[in-house]
Order: C-alpha cells, then sequence, then structure tokens
C-alpha cells in the first residue's frame, strides 16, 4: 500500500455552488473545505444523519482531489472511503467534529488495463 499526498481543494467564494455545479447536490452549507479550523465547513440543515453527511461530504471532496482536478494520467478512480475516527473538540468556544476517513483508490489507466 502506497501513501499519496494530494493538493487540497482550493478556496473558493461558494462551496455549495461548487457542489451543486460539479456533483448536481444541493446541501445547506457555508465555509470552507473543512481542512482545518481556518477552512471549517459548517453543515446547516441536512436531512441526513451527521456520520452520513461527512461520508457524502469526505467523498465529493476526495474525488475533487483525487480525479476532477489532476491530468488524466494522474487521475485515481474506484475511490472509496471508510470513517476511522470522529472526535469533537472545541476551539474559541466552538464546537468542531473531526472526522479521519481511511481512502483507498486505483489509479485510473493501471486499472483499464488490469481489467482488459
Amino acid at each position: 500500500m502506497t501513501n499519496i499526498e494530494f493538493k487540497s481543494v482550493e478556496p473558493v467564494d461558494s462551496i455549495k455552488e461548487v457542489i451543486k455545479e460539479v456533483f448536481d447536490v444541493e446541501l445547506d452549507i457555508l465555509g470552507g473545505w473543512g481542512y482545518s479550523d481556518k477552512s471549517t465547513l459548517i453543515m446547516k440543515n441536512t436531512n441526513v444523519p451527521k456520520e452520513q453527511f461527512m461520508h457524502m461530504f469526505a467523498t465529493m471532496r476526495a474525488n475533487i482531489e483525487m480525479n476532477l482536478t489532476l491530468e488524466d494520467d494522474d487521475r485515481y478512480g474506484a475511490i472509496n472511503l471508510t470513517l476511522e475516527t470522529t472526535k469533537e473538540t472545541k476551539i474559541d468556544n466552538k464546537t468542531y467534529t473531526v472526522a479521519n476517513f481511511k481512502i483507498t483508490a486505483i489509479n485510473e489507466k493501471v486499472y483499464a488495463s488490469f481489467i482488459q
């Protein structure tokens, strides 16, 4: 198994609009991509359980990082996430949920040659 680091998704004015445009999903969110307390994602109203929402959002972000923003030869597919840990933390009297996911994927070109 190889650990690869991918570039963080660039900050945008409206994360909600990016997700709607890319995934055709409307989420009641604001803030950033959730890399740190400076770019937190704020989940306003949702009809899904928190863990399910975190998994959905992390999957979207991983697909942007590992596929949509990369050159063809560098893209990954079969991206699967497993929630490993969550913890509540307080910073400046605000409570944050920190989630860590294990992500597995395969380079799309490698996969294509494998299945032929």
